[in-house]
């Protein structure tokens, strides 16, 4: 595992479900990322702390460690990277848009999601960050 920044632009894709972390990371190496895929709560945490990601894919309904907890470390060391969060949820995406980290992210999606909206919020967090 490497640390630190990388070379290639990267994604953080927090997905349980491995055809939509495929999905996900398809659409990610279209506009020029390279993926990092973590599938529960615990393995994202251990990512977030060794690596610095251009942009977080996050699923709110993980097993364990939850979407949830995931954005209260986020929010508490790595603030800035909240502006580069696209949270996706199966659940109906009013019940979450009033969280206060959720509220935050820069998008919230429902799930099945529009794929070219998708790649536009991705889009979206890269030139947030200034590199893409």
């Amino acid at each position: 595992m490497t640390t630190g920044r990388r070379s290639a632009h990267e994604v953080l894709i927090v997905e349980d479900d491995l055809p939509l972390q495929r999905l996900v990371a398809a659409v990610a190496a279209r506009n020029g990322f390279h993926s990092v895929v973590a599938g529960d709560g615990r393995s994202a945490l251990a990512l977030l702390d060794s690596a610095d990601y251009d942009v977080l894919v996050l699923d709110l309904g993980l097993p364990g460690v939850n979407g949830f907890d995931v954005l209260r470390h986020v929010a508490t060391e790595q603030p800035t990277l909240l502006d580069r969060t696209i949270v996706i949820t199966a659940s109906d995406e009013r019940i979450y848009r009033n969280s206060p980290h959720v509220r935050h992210a820069h998008a919230l999606l429902r799930k099945p999601f529009d794929i070219g909206k998708l790649q536009s919020e991705i889009r979206a967090c890269s030139r947030a960050r200034g590199e893409h």
